[in-house]
């Protein structure tokens, strides 16, 4: 028994959401586990994305507390705007900041590297669903990524009514055991064609010979990306970003969208790693502002993070989720 409790208790390396470590400190359900495991650890924060103000306000808070408890914690980014880089270093004093330099060969071979052609393109996917297709079938296999859920319905049954049949869907809705066949499926081998959500953003190892993306904020963009040409050993890849999504209701800050279309048409193509990292800074140049800024703000003093060990009372939940969770429809 106690052996079992061990193994609950603690893991030598732990995989999770940004979002399972703030069930911790916001006291979620199970919160006091946290207690053994969070002191003296190490957090490794990747892609915080600034997208999203409520979240990014959670994560430094986080940070903040877990640092106080002599944890350290690192983030890693393709791209980390200058903001948020110095709202890092305003609460975590200590923050020590690591970049590619181009006086180094390596790193300037990253930096330079061009992997992509990007084309900004009026309308949607389905208005324009009958280039898809002809690229499709010049194409070994093509991501399309859409914001909601079904809107990638719709494509995915678009394109299996064209008489396309390998192809596959993937969203956050699927079942725990039905998520995980079809993402062994993709990495063992690539479909022609996958439609996705925003979960393609993350985990998946994967290399598209080409991709169809719905418009999203600068680094959403830039991760879809990064399942394109992923390493960068072929010619550079051909990328179509539409204006307009299927779906009407927003899930991005359309201002940020906005902003991050210009900022790509802007770039010569092939674009190279350095030019993606400038358009995000240019992106998030003012940082936070409006309504955007006051969620940060509400988030990063969040009573349950800044005064948690005031607040400590063993038992006790509190439901974080709809505080939290981005209702989006990924």
């Amino acid at each position: 028994m106690a052996k079992a409790l061990a193994r609950e208790l603690w893991y030598p390396i732990r995989v999770c959401t940004p979002h399972q470590i703030l069930r911790y400190t916001l006291h979620g359900k199970g919160w006091e586990l946290m207690l053994s495991e969070f002191p003296n650890a190490c957090f490794v924060f990747d892609e915080v994305h600034a997208y999203d103000p409520i979240v990014t306000g959670f994560i430094i808070a986080t940070a903040k507390l877990v640092c106080e408890l002599n944890a350290s914690c690192l983030f890693l980014s393709a791209t980390m705007p200058e903001f948020l880089r110095q709202a890092i270093t305003s609460e975590i004093v200590q923050a020590q900041f690591l970049f590619p330099s181009s006086d180094d060969e390596l790193d300037r071979q990253i930096i330079d590297k061009r992997r992509h052609n990007v084309q900004i393109q009026d309308g949607t996917i389905l208005g324009n669903i009958e280039l898809i297709l002809k690229r499709v079938n010049d194409s070994k296999s093509t991501l399309i990524v859409c914001n909601h859920i079904p809107s990638s319905q719709r494509v995915f049954a678009e394109i299996q009514n064209r008489g396309i049949k390998d192809v596959l869907l993937l969203h956050s809705r699927f079942c725990r055991r039905d998520r995980d066949a079809i993402e062994k499926a993709i990495q063992s081998r690539l479909p022609k064609v996958l439609v996705a959500t925003q979960v393609v953003e993350v985990s998946l190892d994967v290399d598209f010979e080409q991709g169809f993306f719905e418009p999203a904020p600068i680094d959403a963009t830039i991760q879809r990306l990064g399942r394109v040409n992923r390493k960068g050993d072929r010619p550079p890849a051909n990328v179509v970003i539409f204006k307009e999504q299927i779906c009407s209701y927003p899930i991005y800050n359309k201002d940020i969208v906005n902003r991050s279309l210009n900022e790509l048409e802007r770039l010569t193509n092939p674009l190279r790693e350095s030019d993606l990292v400038k358009a995000a800074n240019q992106v998030y140049q003012n940082g936070y502002s409006g309504e955007d800024l006051q969620q940060y703000n509400d988030a990063l003093n969040h009573p349950l993070i800044k005064r948690f060990k005031e607040r400590l009372a063993a038992g006790c939940h509190n439901d974080w989720t709809e505080e939290v969770i981005n209702k989006s429809d990924g």
